[in-house]
């Protein structure tokens, strides 16, 4: 999909509802599933060399933390795929 877009710039949404605790989501993935969805979104932009702008949404999980870790995983898995690797002299 990303080669036949053809895009510039991708706009990612990535949404805590699928969470399987999540009271309006009605998906069942696991704070683990939802760090490896990011990373493979991130890994695939990353390779094509494509900017990326990170939105966060959703999050009716049943308990506030759960929420922020998924959040916190989404900003981490992030860093992890687009810092750089060298820090320029």
């Amino acid at each position: 999909m990303l080669d036949a877009a053809r895009a510039d710039l991708v706009f990612y949404l990535a949404g805590a509802d699928p969470y399987h605790d999540d009271r309006l989501g009605r998906l069942a993935m696991t704070i683990d599933g939802l760090r490896e969805r990011d990373q493979f979104v991130f890994q695939r932009c990353r390779a094509r060399g494509l900017p990326l702008v990170l939105t966060l949404s959703g999050g009716y999980a049943h308990e506030l933390a759960d929420v922020a870790t998924i959040h916190g995983n989404s900003v981490e898995a992030l860093l992890a795929a687009y810092a750089p690797t060298e820090v320029a002299p």
